[in-house]
This record gives C-alpha cells, sequence and structure tokens, in this order.
C-alpha cells in the first residue's frame, strides 16, 4: 500500500466559525472569572459592601412587592370574587327547588316568558321588590 495518502477534508465555513465561536466564548468565560468573578467574591466579603448592595436592590424588592399585591388584586377581583358570587347564589337557592334549570322548564311549561317569576321560584321573595 506504498504510495496511498489519506489528508483530512477542509473544514466548512460552520465547522471554522464554530471553532472560532468556541475559543471566543473559552476566553471570555475567563477573562470574566478572572476579572468580575474573582474580585467580587472578594469585594462581598466586606460587609458594608453587601449592605450597600441589598440597599440598591431595595427598589426591585419594593417594585416586585407592588407588582405581585397588584396582580393579586386583579385576580381576586375578576377570577374570585366572581366565582364565589356565582358559587353563593347557587348555595342560597331556595332547597325545595332543585335546579334552576328544573324551574325554568316549569315555567316555561306553563307559557310563562318572565324570568322575574322564575327568578322568585328559585330565589324566593326579593327584599328589593
Amino acid at each position: 500500500m506504498a504510495g496511498t495518502r489519506t489528508t483530512t477534508p477542509t473544514p466548512t465555513p460552520v465547522q471554522a466559525w464554530s471553532t472560532v465561536a468556541g475559543w471566543v466564548v473559552t476566553v471570555a468565560v475567563f477573562v470574566g472569572w478572572v476579572w468580575l468573578k474573582a474580585p467580587a467574591r472578594a469585594l462581598w466579603a466586606v460587609k458594608g459592601v453587601r449592605v450597600v448592595a441589598w440597599l440598591f436592590l431595595a427598589p426591585v424588592a419594593w417594585w416586585l412587592f407592588r407588582t405581585a399585591v397588584r396582580c393579586g388584586w386583579v385576580v381576586l377581583r375578576w377570577l374570585i370574587v366572581p366565582v364565589v358570587a356565582v358559587l353563593w347564589t347557587r348555595v342560597s337557592a331556595r332547597p325545595d327547588v332543585r335546579d334552576a334549570v328544573k324551574a325554568m322548564r316549569k315555567g316555561r311549561k306553563r307559557g310563562r316568558k318572565s324570568g322575574k317569576r322564575i327568578a322568585r321560584q328559585i330565589y324566593g321573595v326579593s327584599a328589593v321588590a
């Protein structure tokens, strides 16, 4: 088998650039560790620096708290309150009428179209009337 030579194929542009990108990321991580993370750890050991850093985070914490309260209020106002209201109307319906559908069918059979009579059957006489 004398005289046969094998050479590696030339890399494609994608392979070449991915190799370059890998080296750039490796160098960036090393530089970040040496210039940023290690000094930051040394600084973080000083108690005063930690206190000041947490004070800078106080407005962010306040904003998060405000946003959480606002979201909680929206959920309460538009989701929980209507569900509780619907459940309460179902629970407070008169016990002798098992279901609103039953009362409506009964009213329709007798030719009544008025919702007022059906509501009176289900919920009883209104205090407002």
